[in-house]
């Protein structure tokens, strides 16, 4: 089964991020930030993570607009705001992001998804973009700081000790769907 890995630069300095890259084998980024930016730390900006990556021999591209957590299509939220994630794997430009990165794979590219969030859990990778690469037959690795990683079911379990169970009438499997659906918002 190949594996796919997410990452989250989090406030990593450059060289500790590409020791992290080094240690898991990564020779592709895909960075699905929405907004490839950082007010905090010049090279998480997208052209200049592009430039340090190359110079590294690491290949980057982009893909925010097809694989990024924040949306503009309407037909993605329901009646209150919320974005549905079910919704938003069945759009096609959605898709084509994911072809993209299984055109990659096969390209013979060690993948990691790059967003800002340290804990994977946290982040949109982990309940919009893992669970359709999934489905699609790939294994999940998350990054982990000092390197080591975490399978998707090792981050539920984590995210599970995050979340303070709401009420006795939703167990853990209902608050995990109620995650998956609107990205880790629970009941």
């Amino acid at each position: 089964m190949p594996v796919i890995y997410s990452i989250g630069h989090s406030n990593h300095s450059f060289s500790y991020f590409l020791d992290l890259l080094r240690k898991n084998g990564i020779s592709l980024i895909v960075d699905v930030r929405s907004v490839p930016f950082s007010r905090y730390q010049s090279h998480w900006k997208k052209n200049n993570l592009q430039r340090k990556l190359d110079e590294e021999g690491i290949a980057y591209q982009f893909v925010g607009k097809e694989l990024g957590g924040k949306r503009a299509e309407k037909e993605i939220y329901d009646e209150q705001g919320w974005i549905i994630y079910d919704r938003v794997r069945r759009l096609d430009i959605f898709q084509e992001g994911l072809c993209q990165l299984k055109t990659r794979v096969e390209q013979g590219h060690q993948p990691a998804l790059l967003c800002a969030e340290k804990d994977p859990w946290k982040c949109h990778c982990f309940f919009l973009i893992a669970p359709a690469l999934m489905v699609q037959g790939f294994e999940i690795r998350h990054i982990m700081p000092p390197g080591h990683t975490i399978s998707q079911k090792e981050g539920e379990e984590r995210f599970l000790l995050e979340v303070k169970q709401p009420s006795l009438f939703h167990d853990r499997q209902e608050i995990l769907e109620q995650a998956y659906r609107h990205g880790g918002t629970v009941f």
